[in-house]
Formats: C-alpha cells, sequence, structure tokens
C-alpha cells in the first residue's frame, strides 16, 4: 500500500517543507502541522540474521488509481499518471528514526553558491561557466551501531635516550639517540552511532565528510517527512554494514592509542571485545546534484541538516603554477636575504 496526504481546502498533494517543518499544498499555500514525537533512542540489540523485508511488486496509487510498478531502489516516487508523491506504508516498520530535511531546495542551492565560491583553486571562470543540473532531496538509508570495547593492545615505539660514551683520550661525551621499546596495555571505549551507509547512493566515506546530521532531534519515523522526497532503498545488509562499522572502530581505537602515546609508535597490535552492541536504521536527509565544467559532470552532495557540501571541483593549473612560482620566489628571497645576513 502506497500513502498520500491530501490538502483538506483543495484536495491537492501535500509535501513536506523542510524550513517550516509541516505539510505544505503547493496549490493553496496552505500549512499543515502533523505528530512528530522525538525518537526514544532505544535501539535493538544486534542482529547480524536480520532480513530485509520483501515488497509488492506493484502499488495502487490512491489518488487515480494507477498501477505503480514497484522500483525496488526507491520506497517513495511519484505516481507516473498524476504525479502524487507515494511513500510504500510497509516501509516504516523497518525503520527506527529519521532525521528530517531542515533545509530546503533555495537554501540548498544558496549553500552550492557559497560552496564554489570558496573553491581558490578552481578556475576563476567556473561560478559564472559552471551549469548546475536539478537538485534531488533524497533520504539515505543508514546503519547505527553503538558498542562498548576493551581492547588489549601491545606495540613498539621509538624514543630519545641519552647515551654517555668515554671517548679514548678520557672524556665523557653525551648523545642523544633514538632507540626502540615496547609497551602493552588495556583501554575502554564507547562508542555511539557509528554510520554506514544502507547502499552505495554515495559513499561512506562521502558520508563521513558530510557529518554531522542532527542525531539529537532524530523524530519517529512518519511517511509525511518523505513527501516530495525520494527514498532509497536499503542494498547494503546489515552483515555488511556491520563489518564496515567494526572496521571504522578498529581505526578510531588504533588512532587514540598512538595519539596517546609521546613517542612515534612503529608497530601496533591490538585485540578488541566488543560487548553492549546495538544496531538501529536510519534515514538522513541530502541533497544531491552536479554541475558541468567543460563538458565533463562534477558531482556533490548537500548535508540536508546543516548545508554542508561535499564534492570535488575542476583544479586551475594556471592558478597552482602561479602559486608554486610565487613560493618559489619568496623562498629564494628568504635565502639571499640569510645569506647577505
Amino acid at each position: 500500500m502506497a500513502n498520500v496526504s491530501k490538502c483538506k481546502s483543495c484536495g491537492n498533494n501535500l509535501i513536506y517543507d523542510a524550513k517550516s517543518g509541516k505539510l505544505f499544498c503547493q496549490h493553496c499555500n496552505n500549512y499543515y502541522d502533523f505528530n512528530k514525537p522525538d525518537w526514544d533512542k532505544v535501539k535493538k540489540n544486534l542482529d547480524l540474521k536480520y532480513k530485509e523485508q520483501v515488497y509488492n511488486k506493484s502499488h495502487t496509487c490512491p489518488n487515480c488509481g494507477n498501477k505503480e510498478k514497484f522500483n525496488p531502489d526507491s520506497l517513495s516516487f511519484r505516481c507516473s499518471y498524476c504525479g502524487t508523491p507515494l511513500v510504500i506504508s510497509s516501509f516504516k516498520n523497518d525503520i527506527n528514526a529519521v532525521a528530517p530535511f531542515k533545509i530546503n531546495h533555495e537554501q540548498a542551492l544558496s549553500s552550492y553558491k557559497q560552496w564554489i565560491s570558496s573553491k581558490i583553486w578552481a578556475p576563476r571562470k567556473l561560478k559564472k561557466l559552471a551549469k548546475v543540473g536539478k537538485f534531488i532531496g533524497h533520504f539515505l538509508p543508514t546503519w547505527a551501531f553503538d558498542a562498548d570495547t576493551v581492547t588489549k593492545y601491545d606495540g613498539t615505539e621509538i624514543i630519545q635516550k641519552r647515551v654517555a660514551r668515554r671517548t679514548s683520550q678520557g672524556q665523557i661525551i653525551t648523545t642523544v639517540e633514538n632507540v626502540q621499546r615496547r609497551f602493552f596495555g588495556t583501554r575502554n571505549d564507547k562508542f555511539t552511532n557509528i554510520i554506514t551507509a544502507g547502499n552505495n547512493t554515495i559513499s561512506n566515506e562521502t558520508l563521513e565528510k558530510l557529518e554531522p546530521f542532527d542525531y539529537i532531534n532524530l523524530k519517529v519515523y512518519r511517511d509525511e517527512y518523505l513527501f516530495g522526497y525520494v527514498l532509497d532503498n536499503y542494498s547494503i545488509g546489515i552483515e555488511q554494514g556491520y563489518n564496515m562499522a567494526t572496521q571504522e572502530i578498529s581505526r578510531n581505537i588504533n588512532n587514540r592509542i598512538r595519539s596517546s602515546r609521546n613517542n612515534t609508535v612503529i608497530a601496533l597490535n591490538t585485540s578488541i571485545t566488543y560487548q553492549n552492541q546495538k544496531q538501529a536504521r536510519y534515514l538522513l536527509p541530502i541533497w544531491s546534484s552536479s554541475f558541468k565544467y567543460h563538458k565533463k559532470n562534477y558531482d556533490f552532495y548537500i548535508n540536508g541538516c546543516s548545508g554542508k557540501v561535499v564534492g570535488k571541483t575542476p583544479i586551475s593549473i594556471l592558478k597552482v603554477l602561479l602559486a608554486v612560482i610565487f613560493g618559489i620566489a619568496i623562498a629564494g628571497l628568504i635565502i639571499y636575504l640569510i645569506m647577505r645576513g
């Protein structure tokens, strides 16, 4: 079954308005509030045997009666006949929480313009010549994991040691030498909301750069949040998501151990025990688009909560060459002044 919401005044389809946090009728400009309880932040115990739900292959549009063929990659869509925004209602049984859009289309476009203007190494005419494409607001399905960890570790670090030696003439000379030293220990860590992407719409690297999302104000899933946006389906299962999360936790623990040492660590071994593991499924809001410059497309993504933009831009070779030449000239001038002094 696909869900839809109607305007009580004109019967037109309603969409979610990110700026007001209400449902909006584009025909008569009416706003409608709806129940938006906060998520109670209760996560389920980790279950790696979780099975994805199988959805019907077709759904009937409640507005016009059109039979809409189900696209397994997207769980919210528009009726191909009347354009009504639809959400597969049974999907909500699988979702723990949703971070609603706070950045609307106009604000997303403004964030893009500020971002592209801030790229100092981009070609000077980029902002003027770049042709930006259509902005698509979609919810990215994600896996969220919590865990307490106990890590036993050992490694090798380099320390500086003063060594005194007596010369053949009887003089004592003290030198500083690099010496290897073993170390070991145990540490306890607590991890909350380790997020991994639930499909391949964007990479985990891009998702990490888009952080942080508004996890403090997560809401209980409601279809209304999705009206007017695209909802991507899960294509990455919980096992793969969990493996990516434990890799992130392992990297984090390794970095914490290395940064806690006052010396250079050249080898490190860890053994991690996981306890109190929890799982949840979040929907995170993302605006995606691309711009074309000199016949090449450049994708970019915008955090639907904060407006943060992540993407790549072309590099001006001329600007880089001028910067290198300027750097060499300054270095040469400094050397010249030092030699004269």
